[in-house]
């Protein structure tokens, strides 16, 4: 049986697909420490962009970006809150919680992902408006839907979660977008 070590120069030929330029090709061996496939000893901080970068290879070889992707998971939320808001009352899926509290966190989710997808404030409030707007308009649509009946606290409290989400999200995007920028920076600097 090959000890870790071994093991670890025995990968040093396998062709890494998501190695960043670069990279080291030989794996890292500290003693006393688990060997790195990577180039990188483990727990090392700039580990999760590599592994961040890697993923968004994947994403481009597929032909999408990060981006993409995020903003096709905002309209899958969209049009799930969309359908589940014209579904009939028998028919809709309940949490058990008070309805004005399945909507907050419903937004919320929704909220995050635009937050996260829009990254320029005119995208997010063109986003966060028209969202807005139609939760508006799927409590009024909800007077012609079966069991359900449209109320001004439910519209207000999709409003609210998707606020609360769109803040969290933005705040999150700046947080990743200053580290990467502060990252590249310390990377260029000799």
């Amino acid at each position: 049986m090959e000890s870790g070590v071994e093991a670890a120069q025995s990968m040093s030929s396998i062709e890494h697909p998501f190695r960043e330029p670069g990279l080291p090709t030989d794996p890292v061996v500290v003693e006393g420490e688990a060997p790195s496939l990577m180039g990188l000893r483990p727990g090392d901080l700039r580990s999760r962009p590599r592994v961040l970068y890697a993923f968004e290879m994947a994403l481009r070889r597929l032909g999408l970006s990060s981006r993409k992707t995020l903003r096709v998971l905002f309209a899958a939320c969209c049009m799930t809150i969309a359908v589940l808001s014209l579904l009939p009352g028998d028919l809709r899926p309940h949490s058990g919680a008070p309805g004005p509290v399945e909507h907050v966190f419903a937004y919320a989710g929704t909220g995050f992902v635009l937050g996260l997808a829009f990254r320029s404030k005119r995208e997010r409030l063109i986003a966060w408006m028209t969202l807005a707007l139609f939760s508006g308009v799927f409590e009024i649509l909800q007077n012609f839907v079966p069991d359900r009946g449209p109320k001004l606290l439910d519209a207000l409290a999709s409003t609210a979660g998707l606020t609360l989400g769109a803040a969290c999200g933005a705040v999150v995007a700046a947080a990743l977008s200053s580290r990467r920028r502060l990252e590249d920076k310390n990377d260029a600097d000799p």
